[in-house]
């Protein structure tokens, strides 16, 4: 699952919604959380309790310390727990007081009021001083309080600055890729073949520029009886959904006439595999399904999946033939 979405504290996928639903990666960058439209009374968990507030399996020391630390530039988000909403931000750096300065993320859990504006308290790079409880490793802390002690900027503001200027990565078949700091992602683009326009890229926390080129080459490689299957499989799934919400079919006077109202959002590029076998993994718009769109997912040249976008894992195994699937309802050269 890409790194964008976020878990929940049980480890279930959830953009940044209270609710579970699943999320095209294009609409990320829109979502808020839901909040309740009327004043809540907010009770956050005493000191004794905030362990409670993490449930993940995950140890914490019995004692609250205080750190300082500059907020991640990555997305925030939040998920309801009990009689209140868990804020979750990251560190990019922090230290204790004093202690020498630690370069790796550190996610915080904060409990919030679900009616607060708890989005906008803790801003991407802002630098700060807070009371938390830690976990064992070192890696999770649960928010118990704002210091009333003065943060050090030393080193701190060094970091703040790096993180806020821009990364772009120059490759020579597929121009500049440029970091986006919120969803730790490099995005750029390349020019397909089968749609005749250039279509956005994107890859996950390393830029493997000889894997997205493999990638690239799948897809802009495809043999007419695959893009055949895709196309009828498309079709299939247009006129299948218009039929249940009691629209008329479309009559498609060839396979490839379904293109003509499917328009490609991105290719997005996952890390490699053992092997490095490339893989299109394409989230697509289309005219007769606005809200959840279009996935396609193929590997070896063969079509594995044709539906809905539900942020398939394209190294996944597509052997079941489920209904929603209409790669699986026709057969390529037929």
């Amino acid at each position: 699952m890409p790194r964008s979405w976020w878990t929940n504290l049980r480890g279930d996928v959830v953009p940044y919604k209270s609710h579970l639903f699943l999320c095209r990666e294009s609409e990320l960058a829109t979502i808020e959380l839901d909040r309740p439209t009327v004043t809540s009374k907010f009770n956050p968990p005493s000191i004794d309790c905030l362990a409670e507030v993490d449930v993940a399996d995950c140890e914490y020391s019995e004692s609250v310390i205080e750190i300082e630390g500059v907020v991640s530039p990555q997305s925030q988000g939040a998920v309801h727990c009990k009689d209140y909403h868990v804020h979750m931000f990251e560190f990019a750096a922090w230290r204790r007081p004093g202690q020498p300065l630690i370069e790796q993320e550190l996610t915080i859990l904060r409990p919030v009021d679900p009616a607060g504006n708890w989005s906008s308290e803790y801003p991407k790079l802002n630098i700060c001083r807070i009371r938390v409880l830690m976990s064992l490793d070192q890696t999770r802390a649960i928010f118990a309080g704002v210091s009333e002690e003065a943060v050090d900027q030393n080193q701190l503001s060094t970091i703040a600055e790096e993180l806020s200027k821009p990364v772009v990565v120059s490759t020579e078949r597929l121009g500049e890729f440029t970091l986006d700091r919120s969803s730790n992602s490099f995005e750029g683009s390349f020019h397909s073949t089968l749609f005749g326009k250039p279509i956005r890229v994107m890859i996950y926390e390393e830029l493997d520029v000889e894997f997205i080129e493999s990638c690239v080459a799948l897809f802009n490689g495809l043999t007419d009886d695959s893009i055949n299957h895709l196309c009828r499989a498309s079709e299939l799934y247009c006129n299948d959904f218009l039929e249940s919400v009691g629209e008329p079919e479309i009559k498609f006077q060839n396979p490839r006439s379904v293109l003509e109202i499917v328009y490609p959002s991105m290719l997005i590029v996952p890390t490699a595999n053992s092997t490095r076998e490339p893989v299109v993994h394409m989230e697509l718009n289309c005219d007769w399904e606005e809200e959840h769109g279009m996935e396609w997912v193929i590997r070896e040249n063969q079509i594995l999946y044709v539906g809905a976008y539900g942020g398939c894992d394209p190294y996944g195994d597509f052997e079941a033939q489920h209904d929603w699937n209409y790669a699986w309802q026709t057969k390529s050269g037929s």
